[in-house]
């Protein structure tokens, strides 16, 4: 609940959730209501109604301004609801790609251009024996050995400047053994 100007009460309904003034009772001596729909991509999603109570049972009149004021309260909580939706689908997809991401038997590794790890599946963490905080944010090069790494440098050039992608390079496990792989 929430308070609003003597005489006015509000109602806010959106996905099937209510929020009203303290002592909201449309049916107990409003003298006047309006409703104003909230919209999503041109759909009602809800609405705002606001009654007004004079005591004195006389319709009360709603300014111009008023009606606009409510318009536009009403445009921002849809585009609201719209960008609360469209993060609550971006979170879902999110957590399905993390998921296939980590499912993957192969090492991936996800780097910014300067070759900074940002995620690494959780395949190639248990394989070469790292935690995730030892390898985010550092360049991939050090999971080389040093004497091959003036060869990925090579690699690395040709793929950000639109090359193929083909590797030969071996990974170097936490204990220093040497994985073999090819990408």
């Amino acid at each position: 609940a929430f308070m609003t100007a003597e005489g006015i009460d509000v109602k806010i309904s959106i996905d099937g959730q209510e929020y009203c003034s303290d002592g909201f009772a449309e049916s107990h001596g409003c003298d006047a209501c309006m409703d104003t729909p909230i919209s999503m991509n041109g759909n009602a999603v809800g609405s705002i109604r606001v009654c007004t109570r004079s005591g004195g049972g006389k319709p009360i009149h709603v300014a111009r301004e008023e009606r606009h004021f409510l318009e536009t309260v009403a445009n921002d909580l849809g585009a609201f609801h719209e960008r609360r939706s469209a993060e609550r689908e971006l979170g879902k997809i999110k957590m399905e790609l993390n998921s296939l991401f980590d499912s993957l038997d192969d090492y991936l590794f996800i780097t910014d251009l300067n070759g900074k790890m940002l995620e690494v599946n959780s395949t190639a963490l248990k394989r070469l024996g790292y935690g995730i905080d030892e390898v985010r944010g550092a360049e991939i090069l050090e999971l080389h050995a040093p004497e091959k790494r003036a060869e990925l440098s090579a690699v690395i050039g040709n793929i950000t400047s639109g090359g193929p992608a083909i590797s030969s390079v071996p990974l170097r496990a936490k204990n220093g053994d040497t994985v073999p792989v090819y990408s």
